[in-house]
Order: C-alpha cells, then structure tokens, then sequence
C-alpha cells in the first residue's frame, strides 16, 4: 500500500512531563500531510497512552486505516513509514537496539517463550515473531475492530511484573488470527537518557569502596 492511498495516525505516547525526544518529534511532524496526522497523549504509562491513541483513532473523522505507535525515544528514518506500509500487513514492526545489563540486543523474540533477539542474530528478510516492537509498529485499524478493550496490560506477579504490556498485545494479536511481522531492514535509533555518575558508583567504583 502506497501511503497516498491511506490515512494514517501516527500515535507517539509522551510521560507526565511531556517528555520526547527532539528529533523523533522533528521526523514525525516532518511527515505530516492530508494522508497522516500526529497525536501525543501524555499519560503515567505507555500503555495508557497507546490506548488513548486507539481510542482517538475511533472518534476522528475520517477513520484511518492505519496507527503507526512510535515510542517518544524511539528515531524512525525518513523512509520507514513508506516501507512498513509496502508490506500490507496486519501487524508490521521495524527493529531497534535495547540494552539490558550492558548487552544491547533487538526488541523482538522469535520464540513463544520470550527472548530478546541478539544482535547478529536478525535475518536480512521480512520474518514473523512472537512479540514485535510496540515501540515502531504499523498497525491497521482493523485490527482494533476485531479484538476486545483493553489491548495493553501489564500483569503482576509476587516477584514483579509477569507479563509486560507489549507481550499481552502482542499474544492477544496472535490469539485473534494475526501475524506478527518484522522488517529487519527497518532499523530505527532507540535513546536512552542514563545517569553515568549512577552506573560509575554501582558498576566501577563499588569495588574500591571502603
């Protein structure tokens, strides 16, 4: 699909401060055209602001055919809109780094018990995944008609979260019939804002503590 042929939300979840990245902010108003428009709800967690961006979609007028939900740290290309509806798919996702004690790996997982992808492990084609990236995911509207409110929770357990939010969208996605795609060609700058003083004190100076 050829984005003159669609009407697409774009939906970028923002926290309590209105918190964002200047240059994901910069590329998506960048897009802006009579075939898409941009939302920025702000609210105490993600997956609040994903559904108010669903709910927004239902009330507009006219009805986009597709939300494209960026996460406000999250820096598409120029160009990664274009492709992910080339694709014409229920659910389509690009790819973007994640860190986690110190290792970087992708944020999707191929196996039904998640696992973060490694990083010389993405293939060079379109693949299915069990959890894609909610962060910079092509969603069409269709999709919200089919399932049942609410789209994101997280779960919680004795030791901790149970069940992250992306993970329930994405297994309550493939209950309802829909494939989970990721274009690994699609890759998308992802910044985090990390206290050094903090990881220098926890991580290199504990050890010469006293």
């Amino acid at each position: 699909m050829k984005l003159k042929d669609a009407f697409v939300l774009v939906g970028c979840p923002l926290s309590p401060t209105f918190r964002a990245d200047a240059r994901t902010v910069g590329m998506l108003e960048a897009w802006r055209s009579k075939n898409l428009i941009t939302y920025y709800p702000s609210s105490g967690a993600a997956e609040i602001g994903y559904d108010m961006i669903v709910s927004f979609a239902k009330r507009i007028t006219p009805k986009p055919t597709h939300i494209l939900f960026v996460d406000y740290d999250v820096l598409p290309r120029s160009n990664t809109l274009v492709k992910l509806l080339e694709h014409d798919k229920d659910i389509i996702s690009g790819v973007y780094p994640t860190i986690q004690k110190f290792k970087l790996t992708w944020c999707i997982s191929r196996e039904e018990q998640f696992k973060l992808m490694e990083i010389e492990d993405l293939p060079n084609n379109p693949f299915k995944v069990h959890v894609a990236c909610n962060g910079m995911m092509l969603v069409k509207m269709e999709v919200f008609d089919k399932l049942e409110w609410p789209y994101w929770r997280t779960d919680y357990g004795n030791g901790g979260i149970k069940t992250g939010a992306d993970i329930y969208f994405c297994e309550k996605a493939k209950a309802a019939g829909f494939d989970l795609w990721v274009d690994p060609k699609i890759k998308c700058g992802h910044f985090k804002m990390v206290d050094l003083l903090g990881i220098a004190n926890t991580y290199i100076m504990k050890g010469k503590k006293q």
